[in-house]
């Protein structure tokens, strides 16, 4: 199930994000995954796959929202679902991009969240697949996408301006079947 909420972040919201985080981020260089064959993967990224900056960082009024809206929406208890995974703020300049995968790592991820923080750029559109067909998830600023983190998708090339997001995971507590 993909959820989309619109003006789920206000536009002042997102200004006030990037204005403090765009000159704390780093280039992505390291991460983990999991290969065809199931194996847990650690190591460092192939520009080629992945090409961004960020930045990790905690929000707790943010979290509690994008749980709550996650609670609504799929009419699970909130005191099920795992509170306490940081943010990365992500910025994909010319040439940014991350090609197809899934956000499945040694935490078994349960949901993705991303929120756009603008839509003042060309390329860079997050795109999934539904039944073998790409499709586009909306780029408005301040849209929050939830999807399964099984969900193959990916960050098509920035060709022009800046594009600016969060990320962040959402999971299952232990031993807790959702």
């Amino acid at each position: 199930m993909i959820i989309e909420v619109k003006d789920f972040l206000k536009q002042k919201e997102c200004n006030s994000l990037i204005k403090k985080y765009n000159s704390e981020v780093t280039k992505c260089i390291t991460g983990e995954g999991y290969s065809v064959s199931g194996n847990l993967k650690k190591g460092n990224i192939n520009p080629f796959a992945r090409k961004t900056d960020l930045v990790v960082f905690h929000n707790h009024a943010l979290r509690e929202s994008i749980i709550d809206t996650i609670s609504n929406k799929l009419n699970i208890p909130v005191n099920l679902i795992d509170k306490y995974e940081p943010f990365q703020f992500l910025r994909y300049k010319n040439t940014g991009h991350f090609a197809w995968h899934k956000d499945i790592t040694s935490n078994r991820e349960f949901m993705t969240c991303i929120v756009m923080l603008n839509d003042e750029f060309e390329g860079g559109n997050l795109l999934h697949k539904k039944n073998g067909e790409v499709q586009e998830f909306n780029k408005r600023t301040g849209t929050l996408h939830l999807f399964p983190a099984t969900l193959s998708h990916k960050v098509a090339e920035v060709t022009e301006g800046v594009r600016y997001s969060l990320v962040t995971w959402v999971y299952k507590k232990p031993n807790i079947l959702i």
